[in-house]
């Protein structure tokens, strides 16, 4: 009896792990049989983010190889196995947690471009619980400011109108509390006399100038002058009185705060020196020399505050006038045009070279009305692809980069997420096949295409 029940399960275990369909010899017969294998390992308890990787792999396999292959049973058993993995890993996760994940999939999905990080940078501060704490409020207001500037340069296209809509009701939600609060206060005489000795009290503007300090660019970007002017009024307000004891209540705070400030100073320094130019970095530049002026001034001790200082000083006099900023942001934008190409082969292959336009005219050509000029292979051999768990090789593929033209006339160079695939079978390679990530292609001279 006890053989008969081994040589069921058995039977049972075999037919699950084979494939969908035992009988079916067809060309991907491969990929149907390891999806079944992951999917056997799924289920029993030994599965994991990677084994579900290998399944979506092996049945994107057995659609290239098999068109006519009817893979619902194995799309059904994915998504199966993909919900049991997402409910074990929200398992371990705190309801708190759930709920900013979910949040932020909804506000990055669809979008994997070049900015896509920074998308995703923006929406960690955005949904941050920072109401509570003042300053760090602020810090990621100024954060989420600089992630809508670097958005726009990386990628132009990217509409950035939700995340600028929730940097002004956040801007909104500071402007109407302080409103509140001078409303309350209107005419209580007594009130009145309270605020301001507070507005003048030493301490507070220590704190108001570097431990609570906003350094960013408003949203509209002409607010912000106003903005830096109001802080080099408050800067020399404090200079003027006598803050001896602000600085023993306040003043290693302040420096602490002060050192946490220097890399981000020195993060747009970095842009200056690189030879960006646009308003946003111009009102920047202009902010931080603004903070390092009032640090220098009143810790007159710290050589590396004065030192700073002259650093965002020289940034600041390289920049020049919004009209030379403007200016210098053209000429940029026609330089990096001029010297974009198309580089020279690493190695020629006119077969795989004909497999990626073929390909990319494909896939983009009637959709966005391009057409592919000419493709180079960037890497002499191949690259193993291997499953991270197991070691087997699963494919090989080779980098390549490709100039196309728009139906404007203009070129692009298309130079990243390029490459010729090839699938392995277990004694050969097949399959060859061109992948592309995007179309995010930099603007050249058509000239440059040679």
């Amino acid at each position: 009896m006890k053989k008969i029940i081994f040589l069921f399960a058995l039977l049972s275990v075999s037919k699950f792990c084979g494939a969908q369909d035992v009988d079916y010899k067809g060309p991907a017969k491969i990929y149907v049989t390891s999806f079944w294998r992951q999917a056997g390992t799924f289920k029993s308890g030994k599965g994991n983010s990677t084994t579900i990787q290998n399944m979506e792999r092996a049945m994107g396999n057995t659609k290239d190889n098999d068109p006519s292959y009817n893979t619902s049973t194995m799309e059904a058993e994915l998504k199966t196995a993909k919900e049991a993995w997402q409910k074990a890993e929200n398992a371990k996760k705190t309801p708190e947690e759930l709920e900013k994940e979910n949040k932020l999939g909804e506000k990055t999905a669809g979008y994997s471009g070049p900015a896509s990080k920074t998308v995703k940078y923006f929406w960690d501060y955005a949904l941050m619980e920072t109401k509570e704490d003042e300053g760090m409020f602020n810090h990621a207001l100024s954060e989420m400011e600089y992630a809508i500037g670097e958005i726009k340069r990386k990628d132009p296209s990217y509409d950035t109108g939700k995340m600028e809509a929730e940097l002004k009701k956040r801007k909104d939600e500071v402007k109407a509390k302080i409103l509140a609060a001078v409303r309350e206060n209107s005419g209580d005489k007594e009130n009145s006399g309270q605020n301001e000795k507070e507005s003048n009290d030493p301490t507070n503007l220590l704190e108001q100038l570097f431990i609570d300090a906003s350094i960013g660019v408003e949203n509209t970007m002409d607010e912000t002058q106003p903005k830096i002017d109001a802080y080099k009024a408050s800067a020399q307000k404090l200079l003027s009185m006598d803050y001896t004891d602000a600085l023993v209540k306040k003043g290693i705070l302040a420096k602490t705060s002060i050192s946490g400030f220097k890399d981000i100073s020195y993060r747009e320094l970095g842009k200056v020196d690189e030879g960006r130019g646009s308003k946003y970095l111009y009102y920047m530049i202009r902010f931080h020399l603004a903070f390092w002026d009032a640090a220098q001034k009143v810790f007159t001790e710290e050589a590396s505050y004065a030192d700073m200082y002259k650093k965002l000083n020289a940034a600041a006099v390289k920049m020049g006038s919004l009209s030379d900023v403007a200016v210098a942001a053209v000429k940029e934008a026609i330089e990096k045009i001029k010297n974009t190409r198309l580089p020279a082969p690493v190695v020629r292959d006119a077969g795989y070279e004909k497999i990626i336009t073929e390909g990319f005219d494909r896939l983009y050509g009637t959709t966005n009305n391009v057409k592919a000029i000419k493709c180079v292979l960037t890497q002499d051999g191949w690259t193993t692809l291997r499953n991270s768990l197991t070691g087997i090789i699963l494919g090989r593929e080779r980098s390549a980069k490709m100039a196309y033209k728009k139906a404007d006339g203009k070129c692009y160079l298309l130079d990243d997420y390029i490459s010729i695939h090839q699938d392995f079978t277990g004694s050969s390679y097949t399959n060859t096949k061109a992948l592309f990530y995007g179309l995010f292609g930099s603007e050249m001279l058509c000239e440059n295409v040679k």
